[in-house]
C-alpha cells in the first residue's frame, strides 16, 4: 500500500466534450488519516495540497486514453510545524512558485529544483523555500496573488490582513487592521487596484 494513501479527496476534470470524469484521490497520511486543507494547479499540470499532517504535497496530473486523469505523486514540503491552511500558485511565473500558508502564523514560497532527491526519499522532485514571511502572530487562513506575481496578500485570524512585495527585501507594505474578527478571505483583484478581505 501506497504510504502516501490515507485520506479521500474528490476531483472532476471538464474535458473538451464537457464530460466529466471524477477521480478519487487519497493522500495526507498521520497517525490516523489526516484532512485535506487545501488545493490549488498551476497551468503546467501541478497540482498543491496541504494538509493537517503539516505538509504540502506535489501532484502532476495527465490524461491517459479517452482522456481519463491519472496523478502522480511528486514531493512532499515539509517546513511548516501546524497544519497548512492555504496554497496558492503565482499566476505570473513560467516556473512555478507556491505559496504555502498555515497555522504557525508563516508563509513559505516554494520553487522546484534541478537537483536529485535523496536516495532514501519518496521525493521525485526537490522544493525549496525561496522565502518566509513572517508578521502574523495566529493562524493564517488565505492568500492571493497579485496578475504579475510580485504582491501577495494574506489573511489571518489575528483579524488582520497583510500585503506583501514578496521579492523586496523588505517585503511587508501594509497592514490592514479594520476588522473586528479573522480574516478568513482575501483576493486581490486582476487588475491589481483594489483588495477585497473577508472577515
Amino acid at each position: 500500500e501506497d504510504k502516501h494513501v490515507r485520506d479521500v479527496f474528490f476531483v472532476s476534470f471538464f474535458v473538451a466534450a464537457m464530460d466529466v470524469s471524477t477521480l478519487l484521490i487519497a493522500w495526507h497520511p498521520g497517525r490516523f488519516p489526516e484532512p485535506v486543507m487545501t488545493a490549488d494547479f498551476h497551468a503546467s499540470g501541478i497540482l498543491a495540497t496541504g494538509g493537517a499532517d503539516a505538509s504540502v504535497k506535489i501532484w502532476h496530473v495527465s490524461f491517459e486514453e479517452k482522456l481519463k486523469p491519472r496523478v502522480t505523486f511528486r514531493s512532499s514540503l515539509i517546513k511548516h510545524n501546524k497544519p497548512v491552511n492555504c496554497v496558492r500558485f503565482s499566476p505570473a511565473r513560467d516556473r512555478p512558485v507556491l505559496a504555502s500558508a498555515g497555522d504557525d502564523g508563516l508563509i513559505y514560497l516554494w520553487s522546484p529544483t534541478d537537483l536529485p532527491p535523496p536516495a532514501d526519499s519518496d521525493n521525485a522532485e526537490v522544493w525549496q523555500v525561496r522565502k518566509m514571511l513572517r508578521v502574523h502572530p495566529a493562524d493564517v487562513y488565505d492568500l492571493s496573488w497579485s496578475h504579475d506575481g510580485e504582491f501577495l496578500l494574506s489573511g489571518s485570524v489575528d483579524n488582520t490582513a497583510v500585503l506583501w512585495e514578496v521579492w523586496n527585501d523588505n517585503p511587508k507594505v501594509e497592514q490592514l487592521r479594520e476588522h473586528a474578527h479573522y480574516v478568513q478571505g482575501v483576493s486581490i483583484d486582476p487588475l491589481s487596484a483594489y483588495l477585497c478581505t473577508q472577515s
